[in-house]
């Protein structure tokens, strides 16, 4: 009989330590999962709280505007290029600016450079939302204002003013 007690006994502390375990394994899982868990939580309220907020306006770039240019040349109705007919551009309203759009010519080159001259096609001269805070003025390629061209290769030109 005083065997079966202690039998009892042992049964209860290995039940006991059973328990201890399951709890000591329990909390193990638990601060791994804390540890992995709280960071990408942190992480997702950071990145819905970046989304929401107010971009810093020293960082967004001010809307470059296009403009036409006394160089320019449009590409008109009978197949030449010429003066610009600035009735057949569209009129934007004030939440939209315009942009030519310049697309480079094939017959046509700088000589310093061996660079396409641009023109302007019509049916490529669009009106923008403001909230897209600019165009590239020619595509392909970028306009250099203080070189006054177009430029399709800007690895070939230093400019100092590009828009």
């Amino acid at each position: 009989s005083t065997h079966s007690i202690y039998q009892t006994t042992d049964q209860n502390n290995n039940k006991s330590s059973s328990f201890e375990r399951l709890i000591q394994i329990y909390y193990i899982l638990t601060m791994i999962a804390q540890s992995l868990l709280y960071p990408a939580i942190l992480l997702l309220i950071a990145l819905a709280r970046f989304s929401e907020a107010e971009p810093d306006i020293e960082s967004v770039p001010l809307k470059t505007a296009d403009r036409l240019f006394p160089w320019d040349e449009c590409l008109n109705d009978n197949g030449h290029y010429g003066a610009c007919d600035v009735s057949k551009f569209p009129t934007c309203p004030d939440t939209q600016f315009i942009c030519y759009n310049r697309r480079p010519r094939q017959d046509k080159f700088y000589a310093d450079t061996r660079q396409p001259m641009f023109f302007i096609d019509y049916r490529t001269v669009f009106c923008y939302p403001d909230s897209w805070r600019g165009c590239s003025s020619c595509n392909p390629g970028r306009l250099c204002v203080s070189a006054n061209r177009c430029i399709l290769d800007e690895q070939e030109i230093a400019c100092e003013n590009w828009i």
